[in-house]
């Protein structure tokens, strides 16, 4: 076992005269090796390759005006540690390109324009990156079969433009948290394809969120992403396609929110939605596939909400469920179901402005809708075709009523339809074509 240590110390001269450019270069072949590096200076960079390295360690730290830093293990190292990339200055840039099985970096940059990029091709590598400053920018891309891999980034509290990208391909059982908390202009995209049991967390705290977290392909299988974003311009995007059961969880606290989660080819997916503030619209995504649940819940004043359920007709699929439920000014909600024994539950409540709830359920059987609304310009239409036992619940209080149940049963099956309505204004219309159906409709001022 060969051992090298290696420490290179740049002072400044004079007492507080930070003028010299420091340069390092460190190359390591071997097993056990340890490179410390230690800059301070106006200008320093740093350069460490391993080659065909196993249990090496590295540290570097600079503290000066204009930071660099570059480290490269190359194919055949493992279980190497490059403990703390530190930089701390105004410009910083660090670099590190990983192959390798094994391997962990971590990265720790304070200053104002901070750029960190990793490069990891292996499996169970594990990156860290902390960032704090102004103008911070992580990009970590793992690739080709990076099973049981972790990305984990932080950047700063109180920075503006914080940026982070995180790419994990084929990656099995690979983790990814993103968290950016400071004003203005966060930005976080994870990407992980061909992944299986996957996780993204995302949290974001500021002003010009947005986060967008792919998760696709191949055996996606076991995928979870979760994005809490409070600030004003929130926006969040998940797309999982190819994997059972997914779980996608948004909570947007802020202003003018828009949600869009879309979940394909699989079954037992899950959707959970919860948007407070001004200008939330919410859009739920589930196709080919069956046994869903998609859960909005909105607080504020423009709400709207569609969620999308089953097989594109005429496929059918079975057992997805639709929860809706809003509070405000100008809800809106839609829900199209395709399948047998789909359930949507649509709650409404709100003040001037009024409520509006579209129910579709198609190719359906045993299939049930309940609309309920509370406020003033109410109005609710339910379509169901399909087999028949279908079942229809439309309770509406308020001013300016309307219900619409349209049932039209193609088989033998019972439909069945119950229309409330209290207040002032209301109206309501009941078809059904089939047999031993049965209509209950009451009105009361």
């Amino acid at each position: 076992m060969r051992k090298v240590l290696l420490s290179v110390m740049a002072l400044a001269i004079g007492s507080f005269g930070m003028a010299q450019s420091n340069t390092s270069a460190v190359t390591q072949s071997g097993t056990g090796n340890a490179a410390n590096v230690s800059q301070t200076g106006a200008s320093n960079a740093s350069t460490i390759t391993n080659t065909n390295g196993v249990d090496n360690t590295v540290k570097v730290a600079q503290v000066g005006q204009t930071n660099v830093s570059t480290f490269e293990t190359t194919d055949g190292s493992s279980t190497n540690v490059a403990d703390r990339i530190y930089q701390n200055g105004v410009t910083n840039t660090s670099a590190s390109i990983i192959t390798g099985n094994g391997n962990d970096q971590s990265v720790d940059q304070r200053g104002e324009m901070n750029v960190s990029t990793v490069t990891v091709v292996g499996d169970n590598n594990t990156v860290e990156v902390d960032q704090r400053g102004n103008k911070n920018t992580s990009v970590i891309d793992q690739i080709n079969g990076t099973s049981g891999s972790t990305a984990d980034v932080y950047q700063g509290n109180g920075s503006d433009k914080q940026m982070s990208t995180i790419n994990q391909d084929g990656a099995t059982d690979s983790d990814a948290f993103v968290r950016q908390i400071g004003p203005d202009k966060n930005t976080s995209t994870v990407k992980q394809t061909g992944t299986t049991n996957a996780l993204a967390d995302v949290y974001q705290n500021g002003t010009g969120n947005t986060s967008t977290v792919q998760q696709i392909t191949g055996q996606a299988e076991g995928n979870t992403a979760m994005v809490d974003q409070i600030g004003t311009n929130n926006k969040s995007f998940v797309n999982q396609i190819f994997g059972a059961p997914n779980l996608a969880t948004v909570n947007q606290n802020g202003d003018s929110h828009e949600s869009q989660i879309r979940q394909e080819s699989a079954q037992r997916n899950e959707v959970q939605v919860s948007q407070s503030g001004v200008g939330q619209w919410s859009w739920v995504k589930q196709r080919t596939s069956q046994d869903n649940l998609a859960k909005v819940n909105q607080s504020g004043t423009a709400n709207r909400s569609k969620i999308q359920q089953g097989f594109a007709p005429p496929t059918a699929s079975v057992g997805s469920v639709a929860d809706v439920k809003q509070t405000g000014n100008a809800q809106n909600s839609y829900v199209e179901q395709t399948g047998f024994g789909d359930v949507a539950t649509i709650r409404q409540s709100g003040a001037v402005g009024g409520n509006d709830s579209f129910v579709q359920q198609d190719t359906d059987a045993n299939s049930m809708a309940k609309v309920t609304q509370n406020g003033e310009a109410n109005e609710s239409d339910v379509l169901q075709n399909g087999a028949g036992d279908n079942m229809v619940t439309v309770n509406q209080n308020g001013a300016a009523n309307m219900s619409l149940v349209d049932q039209m049963a193609t088989g033998a099956g019972q439909n069945a339809a119950t229309v409330m309505q209290n207040g002032s204004g209301h109206m309501s219309t009941v078809s059904q074509m089939g047999a031993a159906n049965v209509t209950n409709v009451m009105q009361n001022n």
